[in-house]
């Protein structure tokens, strides 16, 4: 699994001198409606048969949305920057796309669904997107709609491995598949849910989900003659883990009614058809057992995706104090209750690990460095905000320049001095680490009363020609806390024939804004100081900076010796702003590449007269020979 994959299982556990436990509910009627009006005094809580006392409590309600989802060619771009915090009351979501048991005939289907499923997501809602048979083409945690759109662009390359109601496999030769097969792919899909919701363990979003998106499998869950067990003991550690972790899962086949397209070969009857039954009985299976609902046979598919998002739309916050306490490091079971309504489904994370007994050491109080950067999602015990760009041709791949904006909680006036561990961990679509750095550095600062502490750490690491995701952590001695955030990375291909560009880093033009360690870091790759803002003012002026690759000979005046560069500042697809240069490659010192040429653009985009709103920086390069290169990057004004 690639977008949210993790290194070990865990379960939630108390690292705070406070016991305190938070449980999400979610409460339906016998239509399986929502119930939005409950008050705290409606709820009850047992533990171990007592009944436990509330301390807090939150009825959260997310308004539903209908947010037109862009055209994949269209859609603006993905903002290059991330951040590892959320706000308070929102949703997290890992759509787990099972192109081994979606059928290619059924590609319209499923894009319909992601669509709808996309254009109902709040802005603040965060979604992973998780391909089970192609990790390659995973998209990790975004708000971004547009990155999500791209995703479900990319199901074409995913899908034709799948076999049939009949369990007739895809590719070029047509013929039924084995249980050995069947097994297989079903070993695979249950072991891709496992890791998600390990993943969403540590999750500080009060609401998440697991949507698995799948037309189910002809494979007996069951032990029998064809397996000793195997899918059936992961199912069953599945359904634990989601209970523990509260993170339900809703199943949702795309098919809606099945008809003829469930089979490559003759049609049988499709509503009588015992192993369609099968299919869609183990995806009510999975729903049923980890408090999510199954969207199986819908004959109104836009209605069940519906229903899904708005099942997660209202929602319970109830919190109390265990009473007693048992220091014993096992998971209570926890039951939330409705008090007068026994008609009402209430669906709630089933307990908590409590703490051991033994005095925790501080080791185990407080994230380390390596804590941080093995979690599976961004620690946020510190506010970052982070981007990585591909510079420079480097010994391995490609130099890649990396800016971490780090903001400390209020600090006393006076003076501060910090030591900071910093590490950074590149991860492929399957977890594999491809690169990895840690630096120890000194931040030192004179506050004043109101100020903010904000500074950014710059690094460089070499990175291979592919897409990753970089894993950035730091720990701070004065806060004695670690923080960490997940940056997804393109890294090109210098060698390639055409022409590239390798990113694009905007700074502000002048005096420099920010607080930089350690100096000199980024010193002959990138000439600004890169700013992690993407809202300026339009007194601002931009410093830009983009390295471009081709190949050719670097002889002044010759054919692809040098590229033409046009930079554009679009709002709602008009131009307001624009400007030409020529940009002479040179060539590259690496050895590991011949013919190698790089330019360098660098120049201003002031923003002055331009109104409030969203705009797109567009880079678009041109070599004599024909070849062209484009990068976007989305910014607005306020």
């Amino acid at each position: 699994m690639g977008a949210v994959s993790v290194p070990r299982a865990q379960t939630p556990t108390f690292r705070t001198t406070v016991e305190y436990v938070e449980l999400d509910a979610v409460v339906t009627d016998k239509q399986d409606r929502p119930v939005r009006d409950l008050k705290k005094d409606d709820f009850e809580i047992v533990e171990r048969g007592k009944t436990q006392t509330i301390a807090n409590f939150h009825a959260v309600s997310i308004p539903a949305v209908r947010r037109i989802a862009p055209d994949a060619r269209t859609a603006l771009p993905s903002i290059d920057v991330v951040s590892n915090v959320h706000p308070p009351l929102a949703r997290q979501w890992v759509l787990v796309i099972d192109d081994l048991h979606i059928i290619e005939t059924h590609i319209v289907h499923t894009q319909r669904v992601l669509k709808d499923f996309f254009e109902l997501l709040a802005p603040d809602d965060q979604v992973a997107v998780v391909f089970v048979g192609r990790s390659d083409l995973s998209q990790d945690f975004t708000s971004d709609q547009g990155a999500l759109v791209r995703t479900s662009a990319r199901l074409k390359d995913a899908l034709g491995f799948a076999y049939d109601a009949a369990n007739f496999g895809g590719g070029s030769a047509v013929a039924r598949i084995g249980a050995a097969d069947r097994r297989n792919y079903g070993i695979a899909t249950t072991d891709v849910m496992k890791n998600v919701v390990n993943a969403l363990v540590r999750s500080t979003f009060p609401r998440k989900a697991l949507v698995y998106l799948s037309e189910g499998m002809t494979y007996e869950f069951r032990p029998g003659p064809d397996d000793p067990g195997e899918i059936f003991d992961r199912l069953t550690e599945l359904f634990k883990l989601a209970e523990h972790a509260g993170v339900p899962v809703y199943t949702l086949d795309p098919r809606g009614l099945p008809d003829c397209s469930a089979y490559r070969g003759d049609c049988v009857d499709p509503g009588g058809d015992r192993r369609i039954k099968d299919q869609q009985n183990q995806l009510r299976t999975i729903a049923e057992n980890t408090g999510g609902r199954a969207f199986v046979g819908a004959s109104d598919m836009p209605r069940a995706v519906r229903e899904l998002v708005e099942d997660n739309g209202s929602f319970y916050l109830i919190g109390y104090y265990p009473d007693p306490l048992v220091r014993d490091g096992k998971f209570h079971d926890v039951d939330v209750r409705v008090k007068g309504h026994p008609d009402y489904k209430v669906r709630a994370r089933a307990g908590y690990t409590a703490p051991k007994l033994a005095k925790a050491t501080a080791d185990e109080v407080q994230l380390t460095l390596e804590d941080a950067l093995s979690a599976p999602l961004p620690v946020p015990s510190l506010e970052l905000r982070a981007a990585a760009a591909p510079v420079a041709i480097g010994d391995k791949g490609m130099k890649t320049a990396v800016t971490l904006e780090v903001r400390y909680p209020t600090q006393p006036a006076g003076k501060i001095d910090d030591t900071l561990l910093f590490g950074m961990v590149a991860l492929d679509h399957d977890g594999k680490i491809k690169a990895s750095m840690r630096g120890t550095y000194k931040y030192s600062a004179t506050v004043k009363n109101g100020q903010d502490v904000v500074y950014a750490v710059n690094a460089t690491i070499d990175l291979p020609d592919q897409p990753l995701t970089l894993r950035i952590a730091v720990s701070s001695q004065l806060l004695d806390r670690a923080a960490s955030i997940h940056v997804p990375v393109e890294v090109i291909n210098p060698s390639r024939d055409v022409l590239q560009f390798g990113s694009i880093l905007l700074g502000y033009a002048g005096a420099p804004r920010q607080t930089a360690v350690p100096a000199g870091a980024l010193k002959g790759l990138v000439p600004l100081q890169p700013t992690m803002a993407r809202a300026f003012s339009a007194a601002d002026t931009l410093q830009v900076f983009a390295p471009l690759f081709w190949r050719g000979v670097s002889v002044p005046g010759s054919a692809g010796s040098s590229a033409v560069v046009t930079v554009v500042v679009r709002s709602e697809g008009q131009i307001v702003r624009q400007s030409r240069a020529d940009v002479l490659g040179e060539p590259s010192t690496s050895p590991r590449i011949s013919r190698a040429l790089i330019g360098r653009l660098s120049g201003t985009v002031p923003l002055r007269q331009l109104v409030p709103g969203a705009y797109v920086l567009e880079l678009t390069g041109r070599l004599p020979t024909g070849s062209i290169a484009r990068r976007e990057l989305a910014f607005e004004i306020r």
